[in-house]
C-alpha cells in the first residue's frame, strides 16, 4: 500500500501569503486527484507539522479572518470532507497492517496508538506556540484568532480519538472498510446445541466489486484463442457443458475449496480438540495470475471438525449459492449479477466425504468417485490397465435409489445424497477434480520413488549416505531451496516432506545421482524416468489436447511397470486415480488449475494468527472476524500489484553495447523510452540476468531453443524485453535435463513471446552446465 507521506509544495490559488507549507499526499481516490489547488489552502493549514514562514513583506493585518471562508467558500468544505476521510483511511490502514497481516497482538498495537496520539498531542502543542510567537512577532492583531483557526477541528486529533481504544478501532474499520460479518449457524449435534461461523456469499461478492486491490469488472470467460490449446478450467468440458454459463456468460464462476486442518500441535495434547474444517472461495472470473495469492481467497465457512454436521454445515453455503443463481445479486452502479458453482477442489478425503462416497480408502469395496472399480478387479492381473464404467448422475441416482431400498449403509461406495445436488448446474459426479498433490507428490511419487532408491541401494549403485552427501552439495537455486528435500532414510517407507518438497526432489533426482548411474537401460530407472515425465506433463498450465493420449499411455506403461518390476508390492488407490488424469484434463482444463496447495497455504494465515492472539475460547469466531478485518483491509487498496515490477531500472544507452547487440535490438523496433533493469516480475515470474528461458520448440522434448538473459529492458506500458545469448542446447534423454553450451547468436524478444513462462536455473556439474524445466513444454500440437 502507499501510505501518505508529507511533502513540501506551494500554495496556489487562495491569496498567497503562506508559502513551504507541508501538505499530506499519498493514496488518494479519482475524487481526490480531480480537487482543484484552489480548495487546497486551508487544509494544508489544519495539518502543518512545522511553522509556516511569514514573509514580512505581505500586511495582513487588514485582512479579516472571515476573507478565508469567502475565498474558499462550499468548495473548501468539501474537501476538508475529502481530507479527514483520506487522513481516516491512511490511519486504519497503518493500524490494520500491523494487526492482521503482520499480525503483532492487540495489546502492542494499542501500545502504538497511544504513543502515536502522545507525539501528535505534543507536536499540535508545540505547532500552536511555534504559530503563535511568530504571528505576534509580525505585530498581527488577530494573531490568536488564526491561531485557533488553525489548530481547530485538525482531522489528526479527531482520527486519534476514534481509534483510540481495539474496540474503537474495530468498529472503525468495519464502518468505512469493505468489511463481511461473518453469521453465527447451530449445529444440532448431539445433547448441547453447537456452532459455525458462516461469511455470507453474497455479501463477499457484493464487496468483490468494491476491492480496489484487483479493480474487478464482469467480462466474459477467457476461451483458448488456439484450436485444442487447454489454458484453464474455462477449456474444459465441464465448464463449457454448463447449461447455466452458456445462458449467462457474464455469470461469477465460484470454485469452492474444503478442508480439515490442525492450528495447534498435531501431536500435542489439543490433538483433534481444535482440528478446524474451513471451507474457502475463489472467484474464477479473477486472472489467474492474481487468482493463486492468497489474498484472494474467500473464507466461506468454519466450524471445529467433531462439531461437523453435512447438512447444516454445507445448507448456508448452498442456499446462498441457489440464490445468486436463480435471483443474483444487486451491485451498485453494475445492476444484477448471477453466478454458479464450477467445481469444489478438496483432498481424496475431503471430497468423497463433502460428494457422499466412502472415506475408507484401504478396504472399502469401490474407492474411486470417478469409476465404478472394485479393489479386487484392480488387484488382479492387468487390472491396473483395465477401463471400467465411469460414474454418472444417473449411476450415482440409481446407487442412492438401491441404498434406501436395502437399509444399508453404503452402495456401490456411496453412503448418502450429497447436499450440493440440490444445485440446478452442479452435481458431484463431475465437479469434484482431482489433486496432483495429494494423488502424485505425496501419494505416487512419495511411496514409489522410495521402492526404487531401496533398489538402487540393494544394486550399490550409491547408499543413504552419500545420497544424503549429494542433497547437502547440490546446487540448488534460490528457488528449489524454500522447498529444500529431505534426506531420505532407509528406515522411511517414503519420501518425506511436503508436496512441493517431494516435488523438488523428483525433478533433481537423476542430477542428484548423476555420478552413481550404473545402467542407463536399466528398468527401474527407466520406470522412474517415465514417473518423472508424467509429473512434468500434469504440471503443466497449457496443454494441447493432442498430448492427452499420449500421457494416458505414459500412465497406463508406468502402472504396468511398476506393478511388474515391484509385484509383492501392491498399488494404491492413488495409482488408480492416476490413470484418469488424461480424461480429468480433458474436464477441468490443466489440473494446475483446480491445485489445493494454494488454498492450502490458506491454512497459515489462521495458524499465524492463533499463535498471535492465544485466544482458544471462542477460536472460529476469532479467526473469521480477524480474517473479514484483514480482507477489508486488503480490499480498501492496500494489496494492489502490477502487472509488471521492476528491480534495479536505470538508462538504457544503446551505444555501449557490441554491433552485433545493437543490430539485433534495433531490428525488434522496440517502442521509446526504453529502460533497463536487474530484474522484471512479470505476472508473478521473475526474469534475471544469469537465468535461462525457453524460446521455442519444434518437436516434443527434443529441438528446444534456449536463451540466458542477458539484459532485461522495459518501456512505459508494461512490456518487457529480454536479450538472449541463445545457447547450443541438447536433451540428455536418461537425465531428463538440457545441457547448454555455447553461444550461437543473439535474440531479442518480448516476454509474452515466450514459449513458456518458465525462468529457469543453470546447474553447474563438472564441466556441464544443465537446465531443468519446471514443467513440460505441450502447448504446441503433437507431431
Amino acid at each position: 500500500m502507499s501510505h501518505g507521506v508529507l511533502t513540501s509544495c506551494p500554495v496556489d490559488g487562495c491569496p498567497n501569503k503562506y508559502k513551504n507549507i507541508q501538505t499530506f499526499t499519498g493514496h488518494m481516490t479519482k475524487k481526490h486527484k480531480n480537487t482543484s489547488s484552489s480548495s487546497q489552502v486551508l487544509p494544508q493549514l489544519a495539518v502543518v507539522t512545522q511553522p509556516a514562514i511569514l514573509e514580512n513583506s505581505v500586511d495582513v493585518s487588514s485582512i479579516a479572518f472571515e476573507d478565508y471562508d469567502n475565498d474558499c467558500g462550499t468548495e473548501h468544505e468539501c474537501f476538508d470532507d475529502i481530507s479527514s476521510d483520506m487522513f481516516l483511511e491512511t490511519m486504519c490502514q497503518f493500524y490494520m497492517k500491523l494487526e492482521y497481516e503482520l499480525m503483532l497482538p492487540a495489546s502492542t498495537v494499542q501500545y502504538i496508538a497511544k504513543e502515536l496520539s502522545v507525539l501528535h498531542s505534543g507536536n499540535s502543542n508545540l505547532i500552536e506556540k511555534r504559530l503563535k510567537r511568530k504571528l505576534q512577532h509580525c505585530k498581527i492583531n488577530n494573531a490568536d484568532d488564526i491561531v485557533s483557526y488553525v489548530m481547530a477541528d485538525n482531522p489528526l486529533t479527531k482520527i486519534q480519538n476514534e481509534l483510540q481504544t481495539t474496540y474503537l478501532r474495530k468498529e472503525t474499520y468495519k464502518r468505512h472498510f469493505s468489511y463481511v460479518n461473518p453469521q453465527r449457524v447451530p449445529i444440532h449435534k448431539g445433547p448441547h446445541s453447537k456452532h459455525f461461523y458462516f461469511v455470507p456469499i453474497k455479501e463477499t461478492v457484493k464487496a468483490l466489486f468494491s476491492d480496489k486491490s484487483i479493480s474487478f469488472k464482469l467480462s466474459p470467460p477467457q476461451f483458448s484463442q488456439i484450436e485444442d490449446l487447454l489454458l484453464d478450467y474455462t477449456d474444459g468440458y465441464v465448464f463449457k457443458e454448463n447449461g447455466f454459463f452458456i445462458s449467462n456468460p457474464l455469470g461469477l464462476h465460484f470454485i469452492l475449496y474444503q478442508d480439515a486442518f490442525e492450528i495447534v500441535v498435531p501431536i500435542g495434547p489439543a490433538k483433534k480438540k481444535y482440528k478446524l474444517l474451513a471451507v474457502y472461495l475463489i472467484i474464477g472470473n479473477i486472472p489467474a495470475h492474481l487468482r493463486s495469492r492468497i489474498s484472494t481467497i474467500q473464507l466461506v465457512a468454519m466450524c471445529i471438525e467433531k462439531y461437523f454436521n453435512h447438512e447444516e454445515f454445507y445448507g448456508p453455503i448452498v442456499k446462498d449459492l441457489k440464490d445468486i443463481e436463480n435471483v443474483g445479486v444487486d451491485i451498485p452502479g453494475v445492476g444484477t449479477v448471477k453466478g454458479s458453482l464450477v467445481c469444489i477442489v478438496g483432498d481424496n478425503l475431503g471430497s468423497h466425504g463433502l460428494g457422499g462416497f466412502v472415506e475408507q480408502f484401504s478396504t472399502s469395496v469401490y474407492f474411486c468417485r470417478f469409476c465404478l472399480i472394485k479393489r479386487e478387479d484392480f488387484h488382479k492381473a492387468g487390472g491396473e490397465l483395465a477401463t471400467f464404467a465411469p460414474r454418472t448422475v444417473h449411476s450415482y441416482d440409481t446407487s442412492l435409489t438401491r441404498l434406501a431400498a436395502s437399509r444399508k449403509k453404503i452402495y456401490c461406495g456411496i453412503k448418502f445424497n450429497s447436499i450440493f445436488n440440490e444445485l440446478t448446474y452442479f452435481h458431484v459426479c463431475r465437479g469434484l477434480p482431482p489433486c496432483l498433490a495429494h494423488d502424485l507428490h505425496e501419494g505416487c511419487v512419495a511411496f514409489d520413488m522410495k521402492i526404487f532408491i531401496d533398489y538402487f541401494v540393494d544394486k550399490e549403485w550409491f547408499t543413504f549416505e552419500s545420497l544424503t552427501k549429494s542433497l547437502e552439495d547440490f546446487n540448488f537455486s534460490v528457488k528449489d531451496k524454500r522447498d529444500r528435500p529431505i534426506p531420505v532414510l532407509e528406515s522411511h517407507n517414503r519420501v518425506k516432506g511436503g508436496a512441493w518438497q517431494i516435488c523438488v526432489f523428483l525433478r533433481l533426482f537423476p542430477l542428484l545421482v548423476k555420478n552413481f548411474i550404473l545402467d542407463e537401460n536399466d528398468p527401474v530407472w527407466r520406470a522412474m524416468l517415465l514417473l518423472i515425465e508424467i509429473v512434468e506433463i500434469v504440471l503443466s498450465p497449457s496443454i494441447h489436447r493432442s498430448y492427452l493420449p499420449y500421457l494416458h499411455q505414459c500412465i497406463t506403461d508406468y502402472l504396468h511397470q511398476r506393478k511388474t518390476l515391484f509385484p509383492e508390492i501392491q498399488l494404491r488407490p492413488k495409482h488408480h486415480y492416476l490413470s484418469h488424469y488424461s480424461e480429468l484434463t480433458e474436464a477441468f482444463g490443466p489440473l494446475i488449475r483446480v491445485f489445493t496447495l494454494r488454498f492450502e497455504s490458506k491454512h497459515t494465515f489462521f495458524k499465524r494468527c492463533i499463535r498471535a492472539f492465544r485466544n482458544f475460547i471462542n477460536p472460529t469466531l476469532s479467526l473469521t472476524v480477524r480474517h473479514e478485518l484483514y480482507q477489508a483491509y486488503r480490499r480498501s487498496g492496500a494489496d494492489r500489484h502490477c502487472k509488471v515490477n521492476v528491480m534495479g531500472d536505470s538508462d538504457f544507452f544503446l551505444q555501449n553495447y557490441s554491433d552485433e547487440i545493437k543490430r539485433e535490438i534495433s531490428s525488434k523496433h522496440l517502442p521509446a523510452g526504453i529502460n533497463e533493469c536487474v530484474s522484471a516480475e512479470v505476472l508473478g515470474t521473475i526474469y534475471k540476468k544469469g537465468n535461462v528461458v525457453a524460446i521455442r520448440q519444434t518437436t516434443y522434448q527434443f529441438e528446444v531453443e534456449m536463451g540466458r538473459i542477458l539484459l532485461v529492458l522495459y518501456d512505459n506500458k508494461d512490456g518487457v524485453y529480454l536479450l538472449l545469448e541463445k545457447l547450443a542446447t541438447e536433451f540428455i534423454p536418461h537425465l531428463r535435463v538440457y545441457e547448454v553450451g555455447c553461444k550461437i547468436s543473439y535474440e531479442c524478444i518480448s516476454v509474452c513471446e515466450l514459449m513458456s513462462t518458465q525462468s529457469l536455473h543453470v546447474y553447474p556439474s563438472g564441466s556441464h552446465l544443465y537446465v531443468k524445466l519446471h514443467h513440460a513444454l505441450v502447448s504446441d500440437e503433437l507431431d
